[in-house]
């Protein structure tokens, strides 16, 4: 019986303190199993009008480990663009455990990116 409630009371502690280092206040929503959001950015023009995208992401490891650099101006050079309209920001997390943080901008360049569609195809 002794063993029992000192498993429990184990397993209380690890649930709590994982809870607890695992942050509730997020600035987007988090699921706890698994997430796939975007979100809007904030920065650029507004304009609708993009030939270029530019992907960069940063990673998490358990809540415990992150690194990368998903930055505005690593995107737009990753992406050969001149001028940023808007940024959207893509977060992927699964089980808690691995979690990607991917800055997408859209703008406009010199050399259009052959995979990107324009605003009228989407109509």
């Amino acid at each position: 019986m002794k063993s029992l409630f000192k498993a429990i009371l184990l397993a209380a502690v690890l649930v709590s303190g994982t809870m607890m280092l695992t942050s509730c206040g997020t600035p987007f929503p988090l699921g706890c199993l698994y997430t796939n959001v975007y979100m809007p950015g904030a920065l650029g023009d507004g304009e609708m009008q993009y030939n270029c995208r530019g992907y960069v992401s940063c990673y998490n490891f358990l809540g415990w480990f992150a690194g990368g650099n998903a930055s505005h101006n690593l995107a737009a050079k990753a992406g050969n663009m001149k001028k940023i309209s808007w940024t959207t920001l893509h977060i992927e997390n699964y089980l808690g455990i691995f979690g990607r943080y991917t800055n997408v901008v859209y703008g406009v360049g010199e050399e259009a990116d052959p995979t990107v569609k324009s605003v009228a195809d989407y109509e």
